[in-house]
């Protein structure tokens, strides 16, 4: 796997394998994702603009490698911004617990015990 630091991006060197969750832990870290639609989380990375999708093929990853490397500070600002803002709203696992530990209690009928974020 690559990862380029100090604001880069992160981008699975290989296309076929799984790696939502290195994905998923750099947008934690608001880093900039690239990553073919083989990695599960790529409609959630391509929805709120946390990075680039491309197919699995050389070509495309190439390609998808100099679009990231021509995009502006700015641009990659707002990447970064979407990036960590996609995992916190997607991602977190403390706000994913709270929220399915409050569906389930609003499916068993105890709605006055509505679970609170730690600390």
């Amino acid at each position: 796997m690559g990862c380029v630091s100090r604001g880069g991006i992160l981008c699975p060197a290989l296309a076929s394998r799984n790696f939502g969750i290195a994905v998923a832990e750099a947008m934690a870290l608001a880093v900039p994702v690239l990553i073919t639609q083989k990695v599960n989380i790529w409609r959630e990375v391509q929805l709120s603009g946390a990075g680039h999708v491309v197919s699995d093929e050389i070509d495309e990853i190439a390609d998808g490698l100099r679009h990231m490397c021509t995009l502006s500070e700015v641009e990659l600002q707002i990447m970064r911004l979407n990036a960590r803002n996609c995992f916190l709203s997607r991602f977190d696992l403390e706000k994913n617990a709270i929220e399915l530990l409050n569906l389930m209690g609003s499916l068993s009928g105890m709605n006055s015990r509505e679970a609170k974020p730690l600390g």
